[in-house]
């Protein structure tokens, strides 16, 4: 029994982080001005109630 348990555990370990990283997904969007239709530069840019924030680059463009 204890011969299995090393690779069973690595096993684990690896299944997890793929599983963790396939139910990641990724927001991004991109914030312009809508009178003049130009990008907003340094605009914040967040989810309620969460950690999730981001700034808008010089394209007006956030990912989080």
């Amino acid at each position: 029994m204890k011969r299995y348990l090393k690779p069973v555990s690595i096993i684990t370990f690896f299944l997890m982080a793929i599983l963790q990283e396939s139910f990641a997904e990724t927001l991004f969007g991109s914030i312009t001005d809508q009178r003049s239709n130009q990008p907003v530069t340094g605009a914040v840019v967040w989810i309620e109630d969460t950690d999730f924030a981001d700034t808008t680059d010089i394209n007006g463009t956030y990912m989080m």
